[in-house]
C-alpha cells in the first residue's frame, strides 16, 4: 500500500470525476476533524485509508483546517462546472 500526500491522492486520477471522489473523501475527513479540534485544541492530524492508498497530513490550527477545506471545496465547484457546463437562471415574473 503507497502513502501519497492530498495533492498526489487527488491527482492519482486524469479523469475529473475520479478527482471529484478523491476531493470529497478528503472534505470529509476535514469536517471529521474539526469538531475533535475546536474540543480538544493543539495539532490534529487525519488518515484517510481506502486499503489501496493512505494519506496523512497533520494540521495545527482550526484556521489552517477552514483554509484548506475551502480550497478543495472551491476546486470540487470548479470541477463540477467543467462537468456539468455553467448553469443560467432567468427569473421571469408576470
Amino acid at each position: 500500500m503507497a502513502t501519497y500526500t492530498e495533492t498526489q491522492f487527488i491527482n492519482l486520477y486524469e479523469d475529473p470525476a475520479a478527482k471529484l471522489v478523491q476531493l470529497r473523501a478528503i472534505v470529509d475527513a476535514l469536517d471529521t476533524l474539526a469538531p475533535d479540534i475546536i474540543a480538544k485544541g493543539g495539532i490534529k492530524s487525519y488518515t484517510l485509508d481506502d486499503r489501496q492508498v493512505t494519506i496523512s497530513r497533520n494540521y495545527s490550527s482550526l484556521k489552517e483546517i477552514a483554509q484548506m477545506r475551502l480550497s478543495y471545496t472551491q476546486e470540487i465547484n470548479r470541477i463540477i462546472a467543467s462537468l456539468e457546463g455553467r448553469t443560467s437562471f432567468i427569473n421571469h415574473t408576470c
